[in-house]
């Protein structure tokens, strides 16, 4: 990756951040060669059967859905374009049905030489990726089965491996679907899963930590990512992370790994989408497996709606648009919560002006 000498700024800095474009009210907002990467791009057609392309834009502090009608063709390259570009775009901000996108004039792919990377990428993380990765080594440590902490000690020894988890994401766009999603959603899973073991003494720790920790390992082959773009490779639509996962696993398994355990681990892994419709080839058959399948449950629709609710503005109502993966309109609860308290603290402060009003006057 080229870097801008430290004394130069780069030839093209944001001003307009999507943040804001999703929280104004003002629809008069002109966009003039303002760099955003290219997250999504698709082709459709007008119910009149005019060709236009869908798109979406990012930069650090979100993405926005982005439109190129069939007039503006000529000017925005779009035989060029490709997922993951930086591009400068010129358009004005839109709304139609109470659904506000971008609506793009001219486009121009640029140089990151020329953009400030960081004004544009976000790893959506809480915390330092090497941070999370010490945690990760501390785990594996704590597993007392020599065996199955030797299998993750195996794996993770392989620099490619070790990279490839510490910054795969967990999915291309539904949760967890940034640079190191894959190890947050992990360490998210494993803190979830800690509680619940206190009230199971049933259930053998060393089983549900190592098979959080190996549930999705295939992703780091069923993923690619480039920028902020998150795409599925070859192998991972053909294949898909279980099989690659389990392949993985296979490969690194010590001498004399017993079979009882690999059978439970394996287990743990096939079933861990919790329902065959789900893409998981058997259902839950342990109580390690079924805690393992709840706690990854929990991690991925928790984080949609706090994604929803990080990302997006509500209506007038409260509610922001039909999610098609929570399969409801997630009402943002917090904003409501918020009002009530600021109504309530503005009538308690009228009702004491009135009080003090009334006692002057008598």
């Amino acid at each position: 990756m080229n870097q801008q000498p430290l004394d130069t700024k780069p030839l093209y800095q944001k001003t307009v951040w999507v943040q804001d474009l999703l929280k104004t009210t003002d629809f008069t907002v002109d966009i003039s060669s303002e760099p955003f990467i290219i997250e999504n791009i698709r082709q459709h057609k007008t119910t009149e059967g005019s060709p236009f392309i869908r798109l979406e834009i990012t930069d650090k502090t979100g993405k926005i859905p982005a439109r190129i009608w069939n007039e503006d063709f000529p000017s925005c390259n779009i035989h060029e374009i490709k997922e993951g570009d930086i591009v400068l775009i010129w358009g004005n901000l839109t709304q139609f049905r109470e659904r506000r996108y971008i609506r793009v004039t001219k486009l121009k792919i640029i140089a990151e030489d020329n953009v400030n990377i960081g004004e544009l990428t976000n790893t959506a993380l809480q915390a330092d990726l090497d941070t999370l990765w010490t945690k990760l080594t501390q785990i594996i440590a704590s597993i007392k089965n020599p065996y199955i902490r030797q299998l993750l000690n195996n794996l993770f020894s392989d620099p490619k491996i070790a990279n490839a988890f510490k910054t795969t994401a967990a999915a291309e766009m539904v949760h967890h679907d940034y640079i190191g999603g894959l190890l947050d959603h992990t360490l998210e899973m494993i803190d979830i899963a800690e509680v619940i073991l206190k009230h199971y003494p049933q259930a053998d720790r060393d089983i549900v930590v190592a098979g959080i920790i190996l549930h999705d390992i295939g992703k780091i082959l069923e993923y690619e990512t480039k920028r902020t773009v998150v795409k599925r490779t070859k192998q991972g639509y053909l294949l898909g992370h279980i099989y690659l996962g389990l392949e993985l696993i296979n490969k690194y398994l010590p001498a004399g790994f017993p079979e009882e355990y690999k059978l439970q681990l394996f287990h743990v892994v096939l079933a861990h989408h919790g329902e065959l419709e789900y893409g998981s080839p058997v259902r839950p058959a342990t109580i390690e497996a079924i805690i393992v399948s709840a706690v990854d449950d929990i991690s991925s629709k928790v984080k949609q709606f706090q994604k929803e609710l990080q990302t997006k503005q509500p209506d007038s109502q409260g509610f922001g648009e039909y999610h098609k993966f929570i399969r409801t309109r997630v009402y943002f609860s917090h904003l409501a919560r918020q009002k009530h308290k600021e109504n309530s603290q503005d009538t308690a402060s009228s009702n004491t002006i009135e009080l003090t009003l009334n006692a002057e006057s008598d």
